[in-house]
């Protein structure tokens, strides 16, 4: 009698994983992690310090804003991965007077805007935008590493302005 009861309920646990399917694996913020921190660990090699960090979840499509004090006499790069449900995550990069500083251009759930160097200490907007991924979203870590400036760095060259409202923009970013 105690071995049909146990039969009966491991039964009734099969049809129930079978109704609502088994539990694949999530995609997570550690997998997002692990994808920016590859790059960040290379970068270290050549002297960039990753202090700031940032993650969240956007849906495909989603933009986020961040925004960070980057300092004359530094140089940055900026570096965002996505988890597996990640396909495309890009990255774009604006001065306080919202000039347009750089962006990624790759299609890849991983995104790198390097060699950021301000000609002055002010506040820089980095917008994420999750341009494609599964239908629910995917999540996202945004690293900020930087280095002192050598008299060798590549420089940016000046900035350009953004595009006015109702001017169509290049590239697929949307700007506000």
């Amino acid at each position: 009698m105690h071995s049909s009861w146990i039969l009966r309920k491991t039964l009734f646990a099969i049809f129930v994983l079978f109704l609502i399917g088994i539990p694949k694996a999530q995609a997570t913020k550690e997998q997002a992690n692990d994808s920016a921190e590859a790059i960040a660990v290379a970068l270290k090699v050549l002297g960039y310090q990753f202090v700031t960090k940032d993650d969240g979840f956007l849906k495909p499509g989603g933009i986020i804003e961040i925004y960070a004090t980057l300092e004359t006499g530094k140089v940055y790069t900026i570096v965002a991965g996505g988890c597996d449900d990640a396909y495309d995550i890009d990255i774009a990069v604006f001065d306080e007077n919202n000039y347009f500083i750089g962006k990624d251009t790759t299609t890849k759930p991983l995104a790198i805007v390097p060699h950021i160097a301000p000609r002055w200490t002010g506040m820089f907007k980095i917008i994420i935008n999750m341009h494609r991924s599964t239908p629910d979203g995917a999540h996202y870590v945004v690293m900020i590493g930087s280095k002192k400036e050598s008299s060798t760095a590549p420089r940016q060259p000046m900035p350009s302005p953004a595009p006015s409202k109702g001017q169509q923009p290049q590239g697929k970013f949307q700007y506000y």
